[in-house]
């Protein structure tokens, strides 16, 4: 943000007045001598007297020279976009301008990138909105201007940039998604109607009417099958013919869903039950977690069969032996309240910025650190050539995302980008809680807003 304050002084004359005061004309000038032997002027204000000689000062610091005699007072200017913004191609920004002068009225010029914009109809307008239509880095500066007192300089300032993304905007709140099938095709799930979509980059298609509001999706380990948690029902769909296959009552809405081509594990609070897809039959194995009454939110099969849970936030490692689930296998290793799966030539698990892999003998293995920024890692995915893309952050403090593009063999960040977009509505940037990996080496971005009904979906190279 830029700021400029100028501290100005005013010299009082006073002497002893006899006889008749002769008064001068409002805005009449004359010359007087300034004390380095320069020309300055004197000014006739409203009370029909000359002001003090009035000088110009030299440029101080770098800063254009400043009319002290006629901008007398104290004077702050500065030009706020609080924060610097990220926004998508056809969204608008609104750039602030404030002055504590007492000089007033004041004449607001803006420019933007180098292209002047006039401020309105009024001189008196200290705030520019500007929509952007294309994408790129921008930003803006402003020259404040008395007009009462000779047109001078009261400061000039130069504002935060904003960067405009390219984005597209569905139009309705995905509620789920999930990546890829043996096309490198993602699927999500919308409300309002229920729609089951396949996603290709930015793309939706092929939709789907569902007969009840979706809760969950999730594909199967070789993506050859869709299941789609619906209310208190599991359908399961052929990948990519999308023919429904089953469509299966539960004894409660589903939170985690982890299946193979042959068989699935559906998670009902605390409850598993096993999915036949060849005989279309649903198996109960009660309650089923080591911490008992706790909520399995989700779940993952490993490369062994065996399975990964997030439970009152940590990972739980279950074993998995002739179509029944072992004991749970004690685990200390915080999830943050969800599992991050990667599943590429490197398998590992893990939330909060570290990862872990199941280990032979039950539990799990410290294997490195993906996000070192202490921040809630809200995403994870991978992107086309197998690295691994986090996106970590917080809405509340106002500022944008990061993405860290991570070696999966090193786990050295490779690159950092910023993501998110700014919601004039929320007030704040939103961030993305889905990544999924592009068949073209890319990452799509999804931002589900359900208070405007919506989801953004950026492109990431």
């Amino acid at each position: 943000m830029g700021r400029v304050a100028v501290v100005l002084g005013l010299v009082l004359a006073s002497g002893a007045l006899s006889g008749c005061v002769q008064r001068c004309v409002v805005g009449d000038t004359i010359t007087c001598a300034c004390t380095d032997g320069r020309a300055g002027r004197q000014v006739c204000n409203g009370l029909g007297n000359f002001q003090p000689c009035t000088c110009k000062s030299l440029p101080d610091a770098g800063l254009p020279g400043v009319d002290a005699g006629t901008c007398f007072s104290t004077s702050l200017f500065s030009v706020g976009l609080n924060p610097p913004l990220r926004l998508a191609v056809g969204a608008s920004a609104t750039v602030q301008a404030s002055s504590l002068s007492t000089r007033d009225p004041l004449r607001y010029r803006w420019t933007l990138h180098g292209e002047p914009v006039d401020a309105g109809p009024t001189y008196s307008q200290s705030a520019l909105s500007v929509a952007f239509d294309r994408p790129g880095t921008w930003w803006v500066e402003a020259d404040v201007t008395s007009l009462d007192f000779g047109d001078c300089q009261v400061g000039h300032g130069r504002g935060g940039e904003l960067t405009v993304v390219p984005s597209t905007t569905l139009p309705f709140v995905v509620v789920d998604a999930t990546c890829c099938d043996g096309e490198g095709h993602g699927y999500v799930v919308s409300d309002g109607p229920p729609t089951l979509w396949r996603l290709d980059g930015d793309r939706v298609s092929a939709p789907t009417l569902l007969a009840r509001r979706p809760r969950r999706l999730a594909l199967s380990d070789d993506g050859s099958v869709l299941f789609v948690g619906q209310d208190a029902y599991i359908s399961t769909y052929r990948v990519p013919s999308m023919e429904l296959q089953w469509s299966l009552p539960l004894n409660g809405i589903v939170g985690g869903i982890a299946g193979t081509a042959q068989d699935a594990w559906l998670f009902t609070g605390a409850d598993a039950t096993r999915l036949d897809l060849d005989a279309g039959t649903l198996t109960s194995q009660g309650t089923f977690n080591q911490w008992n009454s706790s909520p399995i939110t989700s779940a993952v099969i490993a490369s062994d069969g065996s399975l990964v849970l997030e439970a009152s936030g940590y990972l739980q490692h279950v074993p998995v032996s002739a179509g029944a689930l072992g004991v749970p296998l004690s685990s200390a290793v915080p999830s943050c309240w969800n599992v991050w799966a990667v599943k590429g030539h490197r398998e590992f698990f893990g939330g909060c910025g570290k990862a872990y892999e199941p280990a032979p003998d039950g539990g799990f293995t410290y294997v490195g650190v993906y996000d070192e920024s202490g921040q809630w890692v809200r995403a994870l995915g991978l992107d086309g050539e197998g690295r691994l893309a986090a996106v970590s952050g917080d809405e509340l403090n106002h500022q944008v995302g990061l993405l860290r593009t991570v070696s999966l063999e090193t786990f050295q960040s490779l690159e950092t980008r910023e993501v998110g977009l700014w919601s004039s509505a929320n007030d704040t940037h939103l961030l993305p809680h889905w990544v999924l990996t592009r068949p073209d080496a890319g990452v799509s971005l999804l931002t589900a807003v359900p208070s405007l009904n919506l989801t953004w979906v950026e492109l990431l190279p």
